[in-house]
């Protein structure tokens, strides 16, 4: 979803390019949209241009509606939500402590939305710092670079990202 909150108004996406960017089963996604569709949170389209995207604004979409989408109601107990399942509700000490966690739980999450998101994923990318060996040999600290660069290497053992630009080295 974050990832359709980055493209919001700029293209639609395909679940393969998600996939791919999000390191994500593109199987996985084909059996998540269905709900999120269905909860009118995504929209699709067919064709060259197809693919999708979010039905409203990322600030209009709370975390507790792609929660409840995918994953139903969200008490942790089901008598928090029906008293009526349990005979036992009227001298249960610990009903109250779910309800009021499940309570605090849904207020969170609708508090939270996908433009909030978004926005803490850039910020974090933002905050990468990036070095640079200049022509004379200087090892320096450089801005943030916010256009892909080709030529990405990523060493997964150290956790080194290395992107090679003609004549500086950025470090990740």
């Amino acid at each position: 979803m974050i990832n359709l909150a980055a493209n919001y108004n700029k293209r639609n996406v395909f679940l393969k390019d998600i996939a791919k960017e999000e390191e994500i089963s593109e199987k996985y996604l084909s059996q998540i949209v269905i709900p999120l569709r269905r909860a009118g949170l995504i929209s699709a389209s067919r064709g060259v241009h197809g693919g999708y995207t979010l039905a409203r604004l990322p600030r209009e979409i709370t975390a507790k509606e792609v929660v409840q989408a995918l994953e139903g109601d969200l008490d942790l107990i089901e008598c928090a939500r029906d008293q009526d399942v349990c005979t036992r509700v009227a001298g249960c000490a610990s009903r109250g402590l779910w309800e009021d966690l499940s309570s605090k739980i849904t207020e969170y999450l609708n508090s939270v939305t996908l433009g909030d998101l978004l926005n803490i994923k850039q910020e974090k990318v933002s905050k990468t710092i990036e070095y640079t060996f200049d022509k004379s040999g200087a090892y320096k600290k450089i801005p943030p670079i916010t256009q892909t660069i080709d030529g990405w290497l990523t060493n997964y053992n150290s956790c080194l990202s290395i992107i090679m630009d003609k004549s500086m080295i950025y470090f990740r």
